[in-house]
């Protein structure tokens, strides 16, 4: 799972903020509740008292985006916040605590008050299981808010793990790939691309792959390794990275790629 975060700062007060509500959170997760300070009749950062009490407010509540297709590139959503202060109210930063899950405030960053903004949610399909994203807005005066992002992947062929780093040192590696269904039903692999590898015989319904880091060297310094559609260069024109798609026969989504990166 990828735990990058999608972030948009203007000042150094909004990221101290952020990173403080991006960390309790987590990538994806967003549900610990640090302890209530000034005792329990305080409602605790994290809680929905004091998450209600925010002035930027989801006008939709939480956004459910149902199942999202791996075969989709990106799914898109436009949704809005509302200032529900009795002020003007600007937003100096706002995140996503996912790099699954992007997002952008279209339009002026200050709100009068009870004044609406669209918020472009762009997903990018990964992985697997039960999503639950955090936007996290601030203001000048601290955290202002959160629009929660709800969202499934339970369907079509998974790998893990998904990248895997390739070193010098590492040329006659092999490299154990697990490929599953999302759904939990059996799945066979059909074909490797490129053919730098070996189909395993599949343990229940899970495939297995082994990946030859030497096969893979080998084929990125090629000329038709550097043509593949997978193939990335680095600055220097040193192979840099390589997909490789595992074909599986889900009926959903029946391709997997595992990126094997290349180090020193």
């Amino acid at each position: 799972m990828r735990t990058a975060c999608s972030v948009m700062i203007r000042s150094a007060a909004a990221f101290a903020v952020l990173a403080t509500f991006v960390a309790i959170g987590g990538c994806g997760d967003g549900s610990s509740t640090p302890p209530a300070p000034g005792g329990a009749g305080r409602p605790a950062p994290g809680g929905s008292a004091y998450l209600a009490s925010r002035p930027i407010q989801s006008v939709n509540g939480k956004i459910d985006l149902g199942a999202v297709n791996l075969c989709e590139e990106k799914l898109v959503r436009i949704e809005r916040i509302r200032n529900q202060s009795g002020e003007t109210l600007e937003i100096l930063g706002y995140a996503s605590n996912c790099g699954c899950l992007d997002a952008k405030l279209i339009g002026s960053q200050t709100l009068a008050p009870g004044e609406e903004r669209e918020v472009k949610l762009t997903v990018n399909p990964a992985g697997s299981g039960v999503r639950s994203i955090a936007v996290e807005f601030a203001s000048a005066a601290g955290f202002a808010g959160v629009m929660r992002v709800d969202y499934s992947i339970n369907r079509g062929a998974v790998v893990s793990p998904e990248r895997v780093a390739v070193h010098a040192g590492d040329r006659e590696a092999v490299i154990d790939i697990d490929v599953f269904a999302n759904d939990g039903a059996p799945l066979k692999v059909l074909s490797i691309d490129p053919p730098i590898g070996t189909i395993l015989p599949p343990e229940g319904p899970m495939g297995k792959v082994a990946l030859s880091s030497f096969e893979a060297a080998r084929f990125v310094e090629s000329a038709e390794g550097r043509a593949h559609r997978g193939f990335r260069a680095g600055p220097n024109g040193t192979p840099a990275s390589l997909n490789v798609d595992i074909v599986t026969d889900s009926a959903t989504c029946p391709v997997a790629t595992v990126t094997l990166t290349f180090a020193p």
